[in-house]
């Protein structure tokens, strides 16, 4: 009777820290990363901004069609993650159907202005510099670089067919 008085207070006890560690954790740190990442975007900018005064916006195009090319990326790996079908509930937010929001356009944009970053001229000049320069990574590169171009056209076709 007793061992069984211990081991209920020991699943209990891990339950309310479970719920606290769920609460204080995952909870808040689904609010708190994109103010944080809010300082890195405004670091980026205050980057840009004397080449914009400049009259040079090239850097600032290839930034923003990069970060573009990155949120689909990444979209596709929230998309099949685990924990996808319950986001909403975790969160306790409504900001998961404005990412959706954001993943449309971000496709619908890319599938009208196909990315400069992907160009077949300048990646077959990427992999010929790799296999002279970095031959025992160029292989790893090549493939993670097809594969981060796969998940971006798999979200592009399905969030702009």
């Amino acid at each position: 009777m007793k061992s069984r008085l211990v081991v209920t207070g020991i699943v209990f006890t891990a339950m309310i820290a479970l719920t606290a560690g769920f609460w204080l954790g995952f909870r808040q740190a689904w609010h708190l990363a994109p103010m944080a990442e809010a300082t890195a975007r405004g670091a980026v900018g205050l980057n840009f901004l004397p080449g914009i005064d400049a009259g040079r916006t090239d850097e600032v195009t290839y930034y923003f069609e990069s970060q573009i090319d990155a949120g689909l990326m990444f979209w596709h790996d929230v998309r099949h993650s685990p924990v996808y079908p319950i986001l909403k509930q975790l969160s306790g937010d409504e900001t998961y159907a404005g990412y959706e929001q954001y993943v449309r356009r971000l496709a619908e944009y890319r599938k009208a202005n196909p990315s400069p970053l992907w160009d077949p001229k300048d990646m077959a000049e990427v992999e010929a510099y790799l296999t002279v320069h970095k031959p025992e990574k160029a292989a790893e590169i090549l493939t993670s670089s097809r594969e981060a171009k796969a998940a971006m056209d798999a979200v592009v076709s399905e969030y702009a067919p």
